[in-house]
């Protein structure tokens, strides 16, 4: 995949806070965390744990603090409302 086209098209800057929704492993969450920088948040919300289990080790092996992981059911990503700046969706089935 082209991530740097996909983060460009996306309008992604310094302190956004982003939604990364069907993350998966984390390789958009992690593209995304780069951009937005300290100041901003990714929020990577996928339904399956085994997949989210190895995101969050990912997380925290990289040390990275602007990435939040988040269990979200088929239903409901479980986002505040009004709390982002964009929302990302990629191979996520409805």
């Amino acid at each position: 995949m082209k991530f740097d086209e996909i983060v460009t098209a996306l309008g992604a800057r310094e302190g956004h806070h982003i939604a990364d929704v069907g993350a998966g492993e984390g390789a958009f969450s992690v593209a995304l965390a780069r951009v937005v920088g300290p100041r901003g948040m990714i929020y990577a919300v996928d339904i399956n744990e085994e997949v989210l289990k190895r995101l969050r080790k990912r997380v925290a092996e990289g040390a990275l603090k602007n990435i939040e992981v988040i269990h979200g059911a088929e239903d409901n990503p479980k986002l505040a409302e009004g709390s982002l700046d964009g929302a990302l969706l990629v191979d996520t089935y409805h």
